[in-house]
């Protein structure tokens, strides 16, 4: 049974990305299997509400709703022996236009006089009213964060430092308790009107913020990013892939961590990448090691930090928030604030 139950696993892992009513499938099995189904299915909830399937959906309750994540959103929000809802931990909401707290009403018999709550873990939201109508529809997050916006591609030349123009872009969120997340491409030739070409390379970057889930307030002072530590700075996360701007010019990438080391004070630069990243033949963590002192200042030890499990090679993606929304509940933490690169013989001190 442990075998069959090892299969199952793997199964949903690598099918809940874009066919997770699969792996619901298998709940319907036998009893046991539904039970170690259920956890792994609904641990983190990606309700997507689409336009397009707009209509009359009828509720548990008798009430028609517009959209079938909305119904089944209020059956949680007001059954509490909701199968569903003993298994959630995160719930990530997205609407493609607006909607009330009286959207998630209910049309059946309540018991007692208190409105309905629904407490669990986090919260991930694009829109800050949405928070608001769900708050006032009865969920109760423990904590709430917004993915974006800003949502942006800035075009750089490249002699322009990498991590010195982006900290110029990103610092002002970083100072308001954002964590930034940014993809950098190779560099690219254009030509236009006939004149010589010339290189540039384009960033991308979306934020994510804490809010407090009653008001929608920003929280600032030291509060923690999304899979932070209370005791940890804010970072800026770096995603690199082959072929990109970092790898092609390694020399000004160490130029632009020694840059983003002096503008900031103890913010933390994480780098996202696969376990098989290299830059001048080295891993990244002994690339970075062996430029302290030389290159690096010798603080870059401790606020340098690489993340595999972070990794999201998400570049040019026309959505990041789904994009990382599905990285979520894929089981995947594209806020993960990774470890911090070890120090060398050389830098023991």
């Amino acid at each position: 049974m442990e075998l069959i139950l090892g299969i199952f696993e793997a199964a949903i892992a690598q099918y809940r990305r874009d066919q997770l009513h699969w792996g619901l499938s298998l709940s319907l099995v036998c009893r046991t299997v539904r039970i170690f189904i259920l956890p792994i299915t609904y641990e983190v909830l990606f309700l997507d509400i689409n336009h397009h399937r707009k209509g009359a959906f009828i509720g548990w309750d008798g009430r028609a709703h517009e959209y079938p994540e909305l119904a089944f959103l209020s059956w949680l929000i007001h059954d509490p022996s909701a199968p569903p809802r003993q298994h959630i931990k995160h719930l990530i909401f997205c609407h493609p236009t607006s909607f009330s707290q009286n959207d998630l009403q209910w049309a059946g018999p309540r018991v007692g006089s208190e409105p309905a709550k629904w407490p669990f873990e986090r919260l991930t939201i694009q829109y800050v009213q949405d928070l608001n109508a769900l708050y006032g529809a009865g969920i109760r997050p423990m904590r709430a964060f917004q993915i974006g916006p800003p949502y942006q591609r800035v075009e750089k030349m490249p002699y322009d430092v990498i991590f010195s123009a982006l900290v110029h872009d990103l610092l002002p969120d970083m100072q308001r308790r954002m964590h930034s997340q940014t993809w950098t491409t190779g560099p690219m030739e254009v030509v236009e009107d006939g004149k010589a070409p010339f290189l540039f390379v384009a960033h991308y970057y979306i934020t994510c913020r804490e809010l407090d889930p009653s008001t929608g307030d920003i929280i600032s002072g030291n509060a923690p990013a999304l899979g932070s530590q209370p005791e940890m700075a804010i970072p800026l996360t770096v995603h690199l892939i082959d072929g990109d701007y970092c790898q092609r010019f390694p020399s000004l990438m160490l130029t632009g961590i020694a840059a983003f080391l002096e503008k900031t004070s103890n913010e933390q630069l994480v780098f996202a990448c696969s376990s098989g990243y290299h830059i001048a033949g080295q891993p990244l963590a002994d690339f970075i090691r062996s430029a302290v002192p030389m290159s690096l200042p010798q603080d870059a030890v401790g606020r340098v930090r690489i993340s595999h499990r972070g990794w999201t090679p998400l570049l040019g993606d026309d959505d990041m928030f789904h994009a990382l929304a599905h990285e979520l509940r894929c089981g995947g933490d594209p806020w993960d604030s990774g470890h911090a690169v070890p120090a060398g013989d050389h830098c023991s001190a």
